[in-house]
């Protein structure tokens, strides 16, 4: 052993560069990188398990939400016999020519008195005979002129901006309380909806029937656009009428958080970030705006 250590002392001296390089010198750098490594993952062991119990808790408040209704009541559902009705008047009215969406919109809600069965008329009008502008999608321009309710009633042709719009306009004509929502829509899946998620902006409408606000997206329940964004194909799956708010709020996430009909003291924390980041305001207005 003692012979070990005087040659390693004696090729030391000879060849400090080579020993550096190769020695103990080199021996000692690698314990001190493990060690520095090791410390370096200790000191992740704290930040993973709150982050672990963030995205648990988050996921219990989410789950735990409620509609801004004491709990959400579905609206009666339409009998079919008052749907073929409906029908027959969208259809009516589908081939006859109106000089404005306000008589059209009398036309559409004549024959009805209870609210449910007016806004249906009007809802399913707009579905049927707005067409998505996939131009405007495609080349990205969208004037707001374009989009406002006379010009989508005289050119058949919006974005989700224009649909919203019209609906709101004839909604109120027709006398049931509606309003206009924007923000942005998540978590597409297969085809391309008419959105791009999280990277444009969405609109839709919730309205108030019964007593009870309910959200609705006519332009997705219009139809949808292929993925080349090249050809908008009408598809009436009605997926987003009146349905409960805590669904609805999976794929939209409104610019003012209170028309997501969620309960605002059950808001969870990645509710608060989309309102935060959407509303384009200081974090510290945002804050007090809390508070």
């Amino acid at each position: 052993m003692k012979r070990d250590v005087d040659k390693a002392a004696e090729l030391r001296k000879k060849y400090p560069d080579f020993y550096r390089q190769f020695g103990m010198a080199d021996y000692r750098r690698q314990a001190a990188r493990r060690l520095h490594l090791s410390k370096f993952l200790k000191s992740l062991y704290v930040p993973t398990l709150l982050c672990l119990f963030v995205l648990v808790f988050t996921y219990m408040v989410y789950d735990g939400k409620r509609p801004l209704n004491p709990d959400y009541v579905p609206t009666p559902e339409l009998s079919q016999s008052v749907k073929r009705n409906i029908d027959q008047t969208v259809s009516d009215a589908s081939r006859l020519e109106f000089t404005s969406y306000e008589e059209l919109t009398d036309f559409l809600v004549e024959p009805y008195t209870d609210e449910h069965e007016r806004f249906y008329s009007i809802y399913r009008w707009v579905t049927s005979n707005i067409s998505y502008d996939v131009d405007s999608l495609r080349e990205g321009h969208v004037t707001s002129d374009e989009n406002s309710p006379d010009s989508v009633f005289e050119r058949r042709l919006a974005v989700c901006d224009g649909y919203s719009k019209l609906l709101t306009a004839m909604t109120s004509h027709a006398g049931v309380d509606i309003e206009y929502v924007s923000g942005r829509a998540v978590g597409l899946s297969g085809r391309l909806r008419i959105i791009l998620a999280g990277n444009e902006g969405h609109a839709w409408n919730i309205v108030k029937l019964n007593g009870y606000w309910y959200p609705v997206d006519s332009t997705w329940d219009a139809g949808y656009v292929d993925d080349n964004v090249t050809k908008f194909t009408r598809r009436y799956d009605f997926e987003h009428y009146l349905v409960d708010p805590d669904q609805f709020h999976i794929r939209h996430k409104a610019m003012n958080p209170n028309k997501n009909l969620l309960n605002d003291v059950e808001m969870n924390p990645i509710d608060l970030i989309w309102s935060y980041l959407l509303n384009g305001q200081s974090f510290t207005d945002f804050i007090r705006s809390k508070l």
